[in-house]
């Protein structure tokens, strides 16, 4: 599900200039303003604020509060305390699930946007892979140690979900591969209960590659992060 309103603010912000006039002019990269444009992420707080700042120039008008509304992040306390359900439409679901399964598509761009604002404030050169079978998000970097970030999104909103039993499905998904000292896996939620269970976890794990979990506030943008293990190089 695009989010239409978003990409409308953001043409009209961009006016008549080329994608790579208003990336060099906002300080934004030009595959992220392609990525908003196309659809395939919503842009975290930092960015939005450079896409409205005076030396980027917004045209029609277009003003940080507004942009903000148009990503969602001003209501996003009512989207998150929505009825949410982890899956996928199918013909034979009522109206009212797809619905909720539209919002929560909205929560994973959401976390897509703050995850790239925080690699992009940290001023790292990265690229995106499209179509992974395995993560939500996969990102490579330039770095002396971690090469590829791999984000899987687990959100959770239903009290009655069995964290533990959820936590060892989630594992058994992702752990699919020998670990390697570049890549890093991170676990993506918006449910504390869940991200807490995780960390009880710190440590004692069989997996020995990097794996952490991680907490996105979907109100202020904030992440809290808890490492579960460490590449082990025995593990080979």
């Amino acid at each position: 599900m695009q989010n239409t309103k978003l990409i409308e603010v953001l043409k009209r912000a961009k006016g008549d200039r080329s994608d790579r006039e208003y990336a060099r002019e906002s300080g934004v990269s030009q595959t992220l303003i392609s990525r908003v444009l196309k659809g395939d992420y919503i842009p975290g707080a930092s960015t939005i604020q450079k896409l409205t700042s005076k030396q980027a120039r917004p045209q029609g008008g277009v003003t940080y509060e507004e942009m903000m509304d148009a990503a969602g992040h001003l209501n996003l306390s009512s989207l998150y305390n929505s009825p949410l359900n982890d899956g996928f439409p199918s013909s034979s679901e009522s109206p009212e699930k797809q619905k909720q399964i539209e919002k929560a598509r909205l929560i994973e761009q959401a976390f897509t946007g703050i995850l790239l604002d925080k690699i992009s404030d940290n001023h790292i050169i990265y690229s995106t892979q499209k179509d992974n079978r395995y993560y939500d998000l996969v990102v490579t970097i330039n770095s002396d140690t971690i090469e590829e970030l791999c984000y899987d999104y687990r959100i959770i909103q239903d009290e009655r979900v069995q964290r533990s039993l959820f936590f060892t499905r989630v594992l058994g998904s992702l752990v699919v591969a020998p670990p390697s000292p570049s890549k890093k896996i991170s676990i993506v939620t918006n449910d504390r209960g869940f991200f807490e269970l995780m960390a009880n976890y710190q440590g004692l794990l069989s997996f020995r590659g990097n794996l952490s979990a991680l907490l996105i506030n979907l109100e202020n943008g904030d992440i809290e992060e808890c490492v579960l293990s460490n590449y082990d190089e025995t593990s080979k």
